[in-house]
């Protein structure tokens, strides 16, 4: 997983190049808080960024529940896909 947190970390960084990204604790800052302030494009770019990356779909219940608001949580939906 960790190879699939540094892409999403690398993809973010892209969109908003802010430094906390590449800090230990980046990965689990919500993208859409105070700190990062991904907005809802930020989230539209992140997530056509990373499924044509890995060549995956996201749905509904992919994105429910705050399971796409960190660098760690969207990178474990997309670990699960893959696997």
């Amino acid at each position: 997983m960790d190879t699939v947190i540094a892409k999403v970390t690398e993809v973010a960084y892209h969109l908003k190049n802010n430094p906390l990204l590449n800090e230990p604790q980046g990965a689990d800052l919500p993208l859409t808080g105070k700190e990062l302030q991904f907005d809802h494009m930020d989230m539209c770019y992140l997530a056509l960024e990373l499924m044509a990356f890995y060549h995956i779909q996201l749905n509904a219940d992919d994105l429910a529940d705050h399971k796409f608001n960190t660098v760690r949580s969207i990178a474990a939906c997309i670990s699960r896909k893959l696997s």
